[in-house]
């Protein structure tokens, strides 16, 4: 069992490194001008498996299980249409723009 007064901490930082690591990747796929919706594929599917794997063996210290990985994914992706939304309005409806090597163009 672990202790809950450590389970506030634990949690903080796996949930730091998901967001690091999401960001890393959109930033990092954005500099070649890969779509945004692939990008968000990208992220979602490494930070899934990856939050998972730290939340499995560093917050909750449990046995993995298909039916756990079920719902952590699901409730990940709960947030998925948000995201999608948020950068569609960004970057199609804002007029975000991309740095180009040779000049700022749209994405």
């Amino acid at each position: 069992m672990v202790n809950s007064f450590a389970l506030p901490s634990r949690f903080a930082v796996v949930s730091l490194v998901c967001a690091l690591l999401h960001n890393a990747i959109m930033i990092g796929l954005d500099r070649p001008h890969v779509h945004y919706l692939l990008s968000a594929v990208a992220s979602f599917v490494t930070v899934v498996l990856i939050g998972y794997g730290l939340h499995v063996a560093y917050t909750f210290r449990e046995a993995a299980s298909l039916a756990s990985f079920g719902r952590y994914a699901a409730g990940m992706a709960a947030n998925y249409p948000v995201t999608v939304a948020l950068l569609y309005f960004m970057c199609d409806v804002a007029g975000r723009r991309c740095r180009s090597p040779h000049r700022w163009q749209p994405c």
